[in-house]
């Protein structure tokens, strides 16, 4: 109201707060939570903002971003050089007609830049997409009302109750509001304005895309200097940037409602640093959380803090982003760690990072045992339970490539009772990013003749024969892979999961039928059962052979992975006489996976878990490893200093 009232003195002011609403995490420097210890610090407060701040029966009492356009932050906008093209209500109207004209502009947040550009200017939207080197993967569109919402989509009420929330997450929404924006998929990430500014910037757009303010993999850009480089390697055309600090790099959050559940892709702003109870104590735990789409935890008195998404740390950026991030956690909260969890993978840096914590007792967790405790600390499940965790790659004992496991499982160990099939990977991490190589492994062992490779089949046989870089693994993600190649729809990966997202997207969800597979003892390991889904691969491509649509062959393929993992997953509970299933790993955030293999279980008379407060993707996974680290320290297994 007060941003569109004429006769208010915050009129169009783009900071407008109060004690309910506005920065918090993203400007504190200390605690506690007073002015003093934020990036508010600057501003000092004109007599009406300071008669507002120190009056108890003002809604402004102690709301400590408070500010307006006397005495608070201020707009720029930047152009060529980082030269000052305008500032105030003229920057903010020049930066909207430089998105009518199909521009990209990168704007600043709450927690770092977006790049902005019109959803509906195809031009724009390809430009950006060339310029970001993202050619195919979703983007996030942010519009202005949930009227504009309901325009364009169907949202169930509780979609609606998450967009409009004080979070303000992306949600993933059925339907496809231009297929420049999500070309590989049914759904799109929407979100609403949750700043002044994005509202005064969304007058007159139906849709803006707003996509992190980066390059491919590295950390959004958090202040001037770094938004100016986005200016310098031609991604935006301006910057509409404010005087206000931004100390802690923060996405924002993306999640989709499953079944009347929350499933996070990613958990950042808005989230954090809420935490999650783990034990009533503890001692102060580091977990330093996957090379992938890390997160780090911070376990404090038996409450565990989950921090913002930092990214892949294979970037050198994201991996100085991680390190100092960690500092400011431990310094935030004054604390040191007394306990240090970690994925056993010795190629990643967050492993390496925990090893020189010199004098820090270290504790290394399994990285399938670590997605599976994380749904368990999430549910306050002790435990045994069974644990189906699939994803893309984890290390394995004995150095093995793991990902598609099922696990006996408490909170402080586990066992391996079974696993998916193992087949080699052609070429190694090569073939994560051209699913043809898995595809032509699997052919090739399950004797399936494939015309679909164009003369390179005989590359992967060389491998195959020679054995040379051909590690075994038993990832479930290079199934989904696998078969997206082998009906034509991903032979090359753009971004990670490609082709198993544009499987689920082709998958006619009216189909029921399923392929054939095998339950049974691994080949390779004594005393596990294993899944053989090579007469499945093999059904499918005859049918593909014969017309079958790609639609359906798909549906079938997803049946049948879960029909498999169900009745293993049963047998083993059956087995071991227990009643829990646990899920988690990256490919249940394939809803059609998650939704069916979770009725399956239940239909078996089995109570079904899945992650609902952090990331079910390897975001997820150092709240898993601290919960592993805490539950081994009250068992008397660890060591601390």
């Amino acid at each position: 109201a007060e941003l569109h009232d004429p006769a208010d003195r915050r009129y169009r002011y783009p900071f407008i707060n109060c004690v309910d609403c506005g920065p918090r995490f993203t400007i504190i420097q200390a605690l506690p939570y007073d002015r003093v210890n934020t990036s508010m610090d600057r501003f000092g407060l004109c007599p009406e903002c300071a008669r507002e701040y120190h009056d108890p029966a003002d809604r402004r009492f102690h709301a400590e971003p408070n500010a307006c356009p006397v005495c608070g932050p201020r707009l720029r906008l930047l152009g060529e050089q980082g030269v000052v093209v305008a500032e105030g209500e003229a920057a903010l109207q020049h930066a909207r007609a430089l998105l009518r004209d199909g521009a990209i502009v990168a704007v600043k947040g709450l927690g770092g830049y977006h790049l902005a550009c019109d959803a509906f200017n195809a031009q724009a939207v390809a430009r950006l997409r060339e310029r970001k080197q993202r050619p195919h993967k979703a983007l996030a569109v942010m519009l202005p009302d949930l009227a504009t919402v309901n325009r364009y989509f169907q949202p169930s009420a509780q979609e609606v109750e998450e967009l409009v929330s004080p979070a303000r997450p992306i949600v993933v929404l059925d339907g496809v509001l231009s297929p420049l924006v999500s070309p590989d998929t049914r759904d799109t990430g929407v979100f609403l304005p949750y700043t002044p500014l994005h509202h005064l910037l969304l007058e007159g757009f139906e849709a803006l895309v707003m996509t992190s303010g980066n390059r491919l993999e590295e950390p959004i850009a958090q202040d001037e200097a770094q938004a100016l480089k986005l200016l310098q390697q031609g991604i935006a055309g301006a910057v509409l940037a404010h005087d206000r600090s931004v100390l802690h790099r923060c996405d924002d959050s993306v999640l989709r409602v499953v079944e009347g559940d929350l499933c996070f892709l990613r958990r950042s702003r808005g989230y954090v640093p809420a935490p999650l109870r783990l034990a009533a104590d503890s001692p102060v735990v580091l977990a330093t959380g996957s090379d992938l789409k890390n997160t780090f935890c911070l376990v404090v008195r038996g409450q565990a803090y989950l921090s913002q998404h930092i990214g892949d740390l294979a970037d050198h950026a994201t991996y100085a982003f991680f390190e100092s991030e960690i500092d400011r956690w431990l310094e935030l909260l004054r604390v040191t760690p007394a306990l240090v969890a970690h994925d056993p993978h010795p190629a990643y840096l967050s492993s390496r990072y925990a090893s020189r914590l010199d004098g820090i007792p270290l504790v290394s967790v399994q990285h399938h045992h670590a997605h599976v405790a994380s749904v368990m600390a999430e549910h306050d499940l002790k435990g045994p339970v069974i644990g189906v965790a699939l994803d893309g790659t984890g290390y394995g004992e004995e150095g093995s490539v793991w990902g598609g496991e099922f696990l006996l499982a408490d909170r402080c160990h586990f066992e391996r009772l079974g696993h998916l099939p193992l087949y080699p990977l052609p070429g190694g991490e090569k073939a994560i990013e051209e699913p043809w190589r898995m595809a032509a492994a699997i052919c090739r062992l399950e004797d399936i003749e494939w015309t679909g490779l164009a003369g390179r089949y005989e590359d992967v046989v060389r491998l195959l024969t020679a054995g040379i870089n051909c590690p075994l693994t038993s990832s479930a993600g290079r199934l989904f892979d696998a078969a997206a190649a082998l009906l034509g729809l991903c032979e090359e990966a753009g971004y990670e999961a490609q082709g198993a997202i544009r499987l689920e997207a082709a998958a006619d969800l009216s189909v029921r039928r399923r392929y054939s597979y095998e339950l049974r003892d691994s080949s390779e390991v004594t005393g596990l059962k294993a899944l053989d889904f090579g007469p499945a691969f093999a059904a499918m491509v005859s049918e593909a052979r014969k017309g079958v649509a790609v639609s359906e062959l798909a549906a079938a393929f997803h049946n049948t992975i879960v029909a498999g993992c169900a009745e293993l997953a049963t047998r083993l509970a059956q087995e071991r006489g227990l009643g829990e299933v646990v899920l988690s790993g990256g490919v249940f955030q394939n809803r059609l996976v998650l939704t069916r293999l979770s009725k399956e279980l239940r239909e078996r008379g089995l109570a079904v878990y899945t992650n609902n407060k952090v990331p079910t993707n390897d975001g997820g996974l150092a709240l898993g490893q601290a919960a592993v680290a805490v539950a081994r320290w009250q068992a008397g297994e660890l060591p601390c200093v």
